[in-house]
């Protein structure tokens, strides 16, 4: 029970970072100029939860998990694990733009999008998906050292808020930091194997 207490906390954080803007990398490795939310439909990260498994009387690991399904399975791959690899486009439905998975993307992403014909959207998405298979989608590093300090502390600061009482109730600190530190993203269907 404790541990879920932790892994709670630790699950909001994760929510906040994905609500905030931040830079992503490019398919090279090195940061884009720009930030922006890339789940910024909340999706994703509405569909995660934490999960806490006992590997021993005193050790656990904490498993972020995320849907198997698209469009979350992608966004998944490129907020916590390598991305997506150059080589393969989206289709594009050009008698039906709307009904495209960048569509939604297109259209809060790029200013006047919307009020473009339907060719020129067509175009724009197409252009989009030949960048994807071109370039591929570089990693949005949710768990950075940055990101690792800034949940220790976080955490810290909330433990000092807590009773003796409440304290006694949950692992400790450096027990806490270092499950922390060794956070594994697993999809649903691999996440059930440790069930």
């Amino acid at each position: 029970m404790a541990w879920e207490v932790v892994a709670d906390f630790i699950l909001k954080e994760v929510k906040q970072r994905m609500a905030s803007p931040q830079r992503r990398k490019d398919a090279l490795g090195g940061f884009k100029r720009n930030t922006y939310r890339l789940d910024d439909t909340g999706s994703l990260s509405d569909s995660l939860s934490m999960e806490v498994i006992q590997l021993g009387e005193d050790r656990v690991q904490l498993a972020l998990t995320y849907p198997n399904t698209k469009p979350n399975n992608i966004k998944a791959k490129i907020f916590f694990e390598t991305g997506r690899k150059p080589g393969k486009g989206i289709r594009i439905d050009t008698q039906s733009p709307e009904s495209n998975d960048i569509y939604g993307l297109a259209s809060r992403k790029l200013p006047g999008f919307l009020t473009l014909s339907r060719k020129e959207q067509v175009f724009r998405l197409i252009r989009i998906s030949m960048a994807i298979k071109n370039k591929g989608i570089g990693t949005y590093p949710i768990f950075d050292p940055s990101f690792i300090s800034s949940v220790e502390q976080e955490y810290e600061r909330w433990w000092n808020t807590l009773s003796d009482q409440e304290i006694e109730q949950l692992p400790g600190l450096q027990q806490v930091f270092e499950a922390i530190r060794n956070i594994k993203p697993f999809d649903e269907a691999t996440i059930s194997i440790f069930r």
